[in-house]
């Protein structure tokens, strides 16, 4: 009962312009601890092995108030995501944030993360892909979506994978879950899409075995 409240208040919360300058501004910069995020360097590295352009990026900062919101809005694990674009060099990942339509690295992505998720869509052939990363890259230039609006003038982060995803073959579910009045897409509804393919998750990955030779 009160959870179900806490939530109608937070939906409330989100249709007014307070709520739009906090996300830009605020929420982003609060987190509930100093310590480092979780995901160690031998996992960065497994997942610049795997990652390939249009791959997708799901992840979770556990004490990141921004993704303790969006996880209770969707009852979901993972709050953020981002998508391969190029594999070395400056950019390598395409992302929202509150600045808008980010160029960034798999470093830049995995340094915000206790948790990522690597996947893609069993769907997507290689021409397709290709495509899907131009998609993408013609949303250079867009603005952050506070409202989860499917407006592709405003873009949320699932949003950018959704919208890339032209012909829309991942199968993801639009219903209104989370009971904010309209269809949307969170990060949580890409990881349960019914094709989606995880290469990757840095939560069941297995700390690998450190053999000492001697000298």
């Amino acid at each position: 009962m009160f959870a179900e409240l806490r939530k109608r208040l937070l939906v409330s919360m989100m249709k007014t312009d307070t709520y739009s300058w906090a996300v830009l501004n605020v929420v982003p910069k609060i987190r509930f601890s100093t310590g480092l995020t979780k995901v160690a360097g031998w996992q960065f590295q497994l997942l610049h092995e795997l990652m390939e352009p249009s791959d997708i990026l799901l992840t979770i900062d556990n004490n990141n108030l921004a993704g303790k919101m969006i996880t209770r809005l969707t009852n979901g694990r993972v709050a953020h995501a981002a998508q391969c674009i190029s594999k070395g060099g400056e950019w390598e990942t395409s992302e929202m944030t509150q600045a808008g339509y980010t160029q960034t690295t798999l470093f830049d992505v995995c340094k915000h993360a206790d948790r990522v998720i690597l996947a893609t869509c069993a769907d997507w052939d290689e021409t397709y892909k290709r495509a899907v990363v131009q998609k993408n890259l013609s949303f250079s230039g867009s603005k952050y979506d506070t409202k989860f609006s499917l407006d592709v003038k405003f873009l949320a982060c699932s949003e950018l994978i959704y919208h890339s995803d032209f012909e829309h073959r991942l199968q993801v579910d639009l219903a209104d879950i989370a009971k904010i009045g309209q269809p949307y897409i969170s990060p949580e509804g890409i990881l349960q899409a019914k094709n989606l393919v995880i290469k990757l998750d840095t939560d069941l990955t297995a700390v690998p075995n450190l053999v000492l030779e001697a000298a």
